[in-house]
């Protein structure tokens, strides 16, 4: 049993340790790889941990002071203690029991720099989105899918939640990253809602809890779209528009957003209430980034095998 995570009797039933590791793991938004990543770290902070009894906010901090002690980076400990943390975070909201990872003593700043997944053109966004076939019921609801991911910057996981009672007018409320109730919500434009309409019409037995995006599988027809499959389902659209490269992932649609939002005028302080960033600092990364590009000093100079030539 699930003993040393302290669960309430209630709670736990018949679950044992990889259960709750993969229930969390279907939550997050991850690529496969991460997965992966977050799997092993998890099962390395266990084995570390198994002689520990009941787990608490202390055991968290001596994992994080043993790897300082073992000599790994500040980047190779926030590597590995953010997958626990965020596994303890889950199971105390899932399951109701304390959250043992409120402990600044918890906090890793691994590095000034972060890195940005790659965000899609306008023009990159228009070919994955045209080169969607919508006349099936899973092609409508592909397109419906691209279209929110991409206008309104979601998460996959925001998405999966979602129920049709949740979209009302040109409002969509959502329960977001760490929360537990739909206690926020984005703005949905027209072509947006139209490509909604659209899918929910070829659909049946709708009512307001019905999954706003369901599954078209014969097995699971009409069951709530995972995150998992959602990520399928993008990556497998990106792939058919030849849009491949090694930065892009799911994830691209909200750096997407971010992007085209940025270069369309939006402030700064209009696209961290869309993304819901907690702070400013995290949006000012695609400001920077859009910068670094668009005025790189790199394209000031032009060095020929002749001549040295600084543009003005």
């Amino acid at each position: 049993m699930l003993t040393p995570l302290a669960i309430p009797e209630a709670a736990r039933g018949t679950l044992q340790l990889p259960d709750y590791v993969s229930r969390f793991l279907d939550s997050r938004d991850i690529s496969k790889a991460s997965r992966s990543s977050y799997e092993a770290k998890l099962a390395a902070f266990f084995a570390w941990a198994k002689d520990a009894g009941p787990i608490t906010g202390d055991d968290l901090v001596g994992y994080l002071r043993h790897m300082r002690a073992s000599g790994y980076t500040a980047a190779s400990v926030s590597a590995y203690i953010v997958p626990v943390r965020l596994f303890f975070r889950w199971m105390s909201q899932r399951y109701g029991f304390d959250d043992i990872t409120n402990d600044d003593r918890l906090r890793v700043k691994a590095s000034t720099k972060r890195h940005l997944r790659g965000a899609l053109t306008l023009d990159q966004a228009q070919q994955v989105l045209g080169a969607v076939d919508m006349k099936s019921t899973t092609g409508a609801r592909d397109h419906a899918l691209l279209m929110l991911l991409f206008n309104t910057g979601l998460r996959g996981i925001e998405v999966s939640r979602a129920e049709i009672g949740d979209v009302q007018g040109n409002r969509m409320y959502i329960q977001g990253k760490g929360r537990t109730e739909k206690d926020d919500f984005v703005i949905l434009n027209q072509q947006t809602m139209q490509a909604l309409r659209d899918y929910l019409a070829t659909r049946k037995r709708l009512t307001a809890e019905s999954p706003l995006f369901a599954s078209c599988s014969n097995r699971t027809t009409d069951r709530t779209l995972a995150a998992r499959s959602i990520q399928w389902i993008v990556t497998k659209h990106f792939e058919a528009a030849g849009v491949k490269d090694a930065l892009i992932t799911t994830h691209s649609t909200r750096h997407t957003f971010a992007t085209v939002a940025l270069q369309g005028g939006a402030d700064v302080m209009q696209v961290k209430e869309a993304l819901r960033h907690a702070s400013v600092q995290t949006t000012m990364r695609y400001t920077h980034m859009l910068d670094r590009v668009e005025n790189a000093a790199e394209l000031r100079v032009a060095i020929g095998a002749d001549t040295l030539e600084v543009s003005a």
